[in-house]
């Protein structure tokens, strides 16, 4: 007898002949792939893009009532689970449609503390407008902590020519990302309505406008995405911390990236919200050298005075480029570590060849668990792995040059012993006659290891950390001897 509810893996060779692997779904599951078979677009649909007529437009509505109906009184964990597992079936080219609708008739049932919208509602401008009207209607924000908002992840006016040329003019620019004036009402009327949203992500289409309405109403708000939207500038960012007056306590996390701020935008955010711990944005970079140009004008001592009164922040995470070289002083290394004494991870992508030496202010972070940085010779981070290694649980080094490409992970296991990830990506492996004796214990709570190297990795290095590594979980190297 055939049970929908069993599958039998088939019977394979060896030991394997005697095991049967049985996967029994849930009821949930199967309620969920049943339920889901039986939704129907309009085939008006069947084209996105398409704008419908009113007749058009009350035929839909009525597919919509209909099928909301039957599924109206689907209990709010099944709602949960259908919609999930729609949005893994039909967030594509060719089911966004079929999505559309399962979402519209389950909106009402849902009690989930996190909702993304379809990322493929990008271009369906008609299909992202109902969503938001939907959503308007329900009472579903109410139980949301995190809204993100995917469907505006890629968006752009379809109306204005798009153009990847450096030279747009920026008028043209900011219109073709902007929102037309129906669909920025709605969207603005649901943050309007975001009083329980602790996290918000709204990529592309954000604006200063919409940022006002965060700050009013969004009161218990500690994340803020707000990327590639170039329509947020500074002035968004001066509504944000004028206008609230729980932000300033909540918000730990704010990513900015590809949006219109300036340096001034990121130290209205630093100077207002005293517990963000993270700013996303390649503008850390220009920040930190306005601040340089600040500091040459003042002297060491004033320097030092200045960070004892409070001119140091609490961020804890940090990505940085350095591209640019300046003989001014602080170097930016240097001055990361006064105005970020706090910070728990790092990420240094690029270091310009004449400010490589001043990373030995790295030893001056003695709060830091997590370095990433590329491009520099292991010698020039000496100093700091010296200083704070004993603290890092996690490094990740990058370096396919200087001194022959050779890394020492001697140096690694001397100076990082509580390490709990490593990868490390060169040229070679080279270490010490004393790597993995046990005079020197050899990374004990290590439990992830990459190495990436061109050439073999050592018999002595590879099998030593083999012998004395007990706790990885994971391993992957190239080619060893």
């Amino acid at each position: 007898m055939f049970c929908p509810c069993y599958n039998e893996e088939p019977p394979g060779s060896g030991n394997n002949m005697a095991k049967k692997h049985k996967m029994v779904k849930t009821l949930v599951q199967l309620s969920s792939d049943k339920l889901l078979e039986r939704v129907v677009p309009p085939k008006n649909w069947a084209e996105v893009g398409n704008e419908f007529s009113l007749e058009v437009f009350c035929q839909n509505e009525i597919l919509v009532q209909v099928q909301k109906f039957w599924l109206g009184q689907v209990p709010s964990t099944l709602a949960v689970k259908m919609l999930r597992d729609a949005m893994a079936r039909y967030d594509n080219q060719q089911g966004i449609q079929r999505l559309v609708i399962i979402y519209l008739c389950l909106i009402d049932n849902l009690r989930s503390p996190s909702l993304a919208t379809p990322l493929y509602l990008y271009k369906w401008t008609e299909g992202r407008t109902m969503l938001l009207e939907r959503l308007l209607e329900s009472d579903v924000l109410h139980y949301c902590r995190e809204l993100s908002l995917d469907m505006y992840n890629f968006y752009h006016r379809p109306d204005v020519v798009q153009s990847w040329t450096y030279d747009m003019e920026p008028e043209f620019d900011l219109e073709r990302v902007r929102l037309g004036s129906r669909e920025e009402a709605l969207v603005e009327d649901l943050l309007s309505r975001g009083s329980h949203l602790v996290v918000i992500k709204l990529h592309t289409v954000c604006t200063d406008q919409m940022l006002e309405i965060v700050s009013q109403t969004c009161l218990c708000l500690a994340g803020l995405d707000v990327s590639f939207s170039r329509n947020v500038t500074d002035s968004g960012i001066e509504m944000l911390c004028r206008h609230s007056e729980s932000l300033p306590r909540t918000l730990k996390r704010i990513q900015l990236d590809g949006t219109s701020i300036t340096s001034k935008g990121v130290l209205l955010l630093l100077e207002n919200f005293n517990n963000l711990v993270n700013i996303e944005s390649s503008l850390m970079e220009k920040f930190l050298f306005s601040m340089q140009e600040f500091y040459s004008h003042s002297t060491i001592f004033d320097a030092a005075m200045a960070k004892e009164k409070r001119s140091s922040y609490k961020l804890k995470s940090l990505s940085l480029c350095i591209r640019k070289f300046s003989d001014t002083r602080p170097s930016i290394t240097e001055l990361v570590s006064l105005l970020f004494p706090y910070l728990e991870e790092m990420q240094i992508h690029h270091v310009h060849p004449k400010e490589v030496e001043t990373l030995m202010f790295l030893k001056n972070l003695h709060h830091l668990q997590s370095l990433t940085i590329g491009g520099v010779s292991l010698n020039y981070i000496r100093p700091g792995l010296e200083s704070m290694g004993r603290n890092l649980r996690t490094f990740r080094y990058l370096c396919y040059g200087g001194h022959g490409g050779k890394i020492d992970i001697s140096l690694i296991s001397d100076n990082c012993v509580h390490l709990e990830s490593l990868a490390i990506s060169g040229n070679c492996l080279i270490s010490d006659q004393d790597f993995g004796s046990q005079r020197n214990a050899l990374f004990p709570q290590l439990t992830d290891l990459h190495i990436n190297t061109h050439a073999f990795i050592p018999f002595t290095i590879w099998s030593r950390i083999l012998q004395s590594c007990l706790a990885l979980a994971q391993l992957e190297m190239t080619n060893c001897e």
